[in-house]
């Protein structure tokens, strides 16, 4: 049976175009019909195929974007509401009850009432400070205007690449930069200006061969649209081939000039943030202690290589980090390598504090649900190992949290 047939027959549909190529689908393997894993590719007709999703135009479009949140980003009232609605529909309807009767169902009148805490909002503390914010917004970008950070890394050297047609953008955002630093702390010292003909690829990378060297503090790209593969290009020159702390900006986001402040302010975080600095904190009622995140990433390409990734807090109000990867091709080889991540953590952590964290909280990430019962049986115990490699004294209060973001509430 050819497709035509197939398609007139199944779902009473013509198909027109004769000449048109058949699209490939590979499915992954998890990817399974009637229990069955799917065998061989899926071959689609273009023709009687429909394109999904938001195009990078449309998402780039706030007020399209905003329109689209009200239907996608429902108010917890709103959510209430609709669901008071089909209750009672469904409580009002005749045939309705008479099924669910028999099958024993019912629905309360009103929703499930629950008495709930309400948190008070942490202070957040600079170095001029602390203040308070409205925890509604989860933002104190106004609050925290004219505070100084806590602590700051002059910019002293740095690259700042633009292409010629974005070169005036580019000189009203360092004026910009230069006037927002210094009431947060920051000095920012003029940088090498880096003019480029257009914005292809190849002139980024090369102005950076040509430009960096060892004293380049932090890279600064402003492309003038959003391409993914230039971005991964340019971050992947400044983690792997040259690494150096990098910041890509789009020209976009420096059109309206009266917004321009604003986001030169969080750029500046954002700089000083990758360079090291610290900008804000809160209240750690707990002293002594080491917060560590865990991630694994299993790369599919490479043939069951992981890449485990570990960051460990230094300090007490948990604004200085230290981090370290590892890559394994099996699951004990992963445990291996976290725990000699773990354990120059904790020398790391020696080191700078002249004493060993009393409490130490993890927060375990990339952990698929039939893996639980492995981290429980062999990861844990074999982290806590780690500690008596220390020392045979050395026991501190240890809490596991798995961290899943596939929920259902």
């Amino acid at each position: 049976m050819s497709y035509v047939e197939y398609y007139a027959k199944q779902y009473n549909k013509t198909v027109r175009d004769m000449d048109q190529p058949l699209l490939v689908s590979r499915p992954k393997k998890k990817i399974q019909k009637g229990g069955k894993p799917m065998e061989g590719p899926l071959y689609l007709l273009p023709e009687l195929c429909t394109l999904t999703g938001l195009t990078d135009e449309v998402r780039a479009d706030f007020h399209v974007m905003k329109d689209i949140a009200i239907h996608t980003r429902i108010t917890p009232d709103k959510r209430n509401d609709t669901l008071q609605t089909f209750i009672n529909t469904l409580n009002k309807n005749e045939k309705v009850q008479k099924d669910m009767k028999g099958w024993g169902l019912s629905y309360d009148k009103t929703l499930l009432k629950l008495e709930g805490r309400v948190m008070p909002p942490e202070k957040i503390w600079q170095r001029s400070g602390s203040y308070n914010y409205k925890p509604q917004d989860a933002d104190w970008g106004k609050e925290m205007r004219g505070q100084q950070l806590i602590s700051c890394v002059p910019m002293q050297n740095w690259l700042f690449i633009f292409p010629q047609r974005n070169s005036p953008q580019a000189q009203d955002f360092l004026q910009a930069l230069v006037r927002v630093g210094p009431p947060m702390g920051m000095n920012i010292n003029k940088p090498i200006m880096c003019e480029i003909p257009d914005d292809r690829t190849d002139n980024y990378l090369r102005t950076m061969r040509e430009q960096m060297n060892d004293k380049t503090q932090m890279v600064v790209c402003l492309l003038s649209s959003q391409r993914k593969d230039r971005y991964d290009a340019i971050k992947k020159f400044c983690c792997v081939d040259h690494p150096v702390p990098s910041q890509v900006i789009v020209s976009r986001t420096l059109n309206k000039k009266q917004m321009l402040m604003s986001v030169a302010t969080k750029i500046a975080l954002q700089l000083n943030c990758k360079l090291g600095g610290e900008l804000w904190a809160v209240e750690i009622p707990l002293k002594s202690m080491m917060v560590v995140g865990i991630d694994c990433y299993h790369d599919s390409a490479t043939k069951g290589q992981s890449i485990g990734g570990v960051i460990a807090s230094m300090n007490n109000s948990l604004t200085r980090w230290y981090s370290r990867c590892t890559f394994q091709h099996s699951g004990q080889e992963l445990i291996d390598g976290l725990k000699v991540c773990l354990q120059a953590a904790l020398k790391k952590f020696y080191e700078l504090n002249s004493n060993l964290p009393d409490r130490v909280i993890f927060y375990r990430d990339g952990v698929g649900d039939g893996q639980l019962g492995a981290v429980v049986e062999h990861e844990i115990p074999q982290v806590l190992d780690t500690f008596k490699n220390l020392g045979a004294d050395y026991k501190p209060k240890v809490a596991w949290i798995v961290v899943k973001k596939r929920i259902n509430t």
